[in-house]
């Protein structure tokens, strides 16, 4: 992850929690909307194009699919932005998560050569590669049962690619404290498995 990047702008923050907020009253607040979170969701997807175990799914289509989600007709109640991104984080994860775990099935099943990653536009990862995405998932998994504040920040920076100083903005900790616990969390994987395939940790 770039070291250059920075970290979140408040005035750009506090216009999508405007609007957010608007939602009910404007239909065209949520056009706007929309425009404003693009490019975010348009950066988790180039993310996901370099990061360790991940298929590499075409961004314009993991762009659609995470706005399917989180502006379709079952669109979620979204509460600022900081919920807005935590949302999107999980919905990149299950997305990958669940065509990973399909593709396996299917291979299992044998002659198969059509596959769920076919339809987001995603290239055949290894086998080794789709099992650590499951192993890293699994380790995620049962984080989330001892510790759900931990778990956040992990999902965050293994699906999101988010910095420690986005955490902080998302979560209401210092980034002091989001690198603290990221180490917590890295050495908690570590004892549940291969620690090279969880990345090194949030940029700054």
């Amino acid at each position: 992850m770039s070291q250059g990047k920075t970290g979140p702008d408040p005035a750009h923050s506090e216009r999508i929690t405007e609007m957010l907020e608007r939602l009910s009253d404007s239909p065209d607040t949520l056009n706007r909307l929309m425009e404003r979170v693009y490019d975010d969701i348009r950066r988790i997807a180039h993310f996901e194009q370099g990061a360790m175990n991940v298929p590499k799914i075409q961004t314009t289509v993991l762009v659609h699919e995470v706005f399917l989600k989180l502006f379709g007709q079952e669109m979620p109640e979204i509460r600022d932005e900081s919920h807005l991104k935590r949302l999107t984080a999980q919905i990149v994860r299950h997305l990958i998560v669940d065509r990973v775990r399909t593709v396996m099935a299917q291979k299992r099943g044998g002659g198969v050569h059509h596959t769920a990653l076919d339809d987001l536009g995603a290239s055949q990862p290894e086998q080794q590669d789709m099992e650590a995405v499951v192993a890293v998932e699994e380790a995620i998994s049962k984080l989330e049962q001892t510790d759900e504040r931990l778990a956040e920040i992990v999902i965050g920076t293994y699906y999101a690619g988010y910095t420690a100083t986005e955490l902080a903005e998302i979560t209401g900790r210092s980034r002091r404290t989001i690198q603290r616990d990221l180490k917590r969390a890295r050495g908690w994987l570590k004892l549940e498995m291969d620690p090279s395939r969880f990345p090194g940790g949030a940029s700054t």
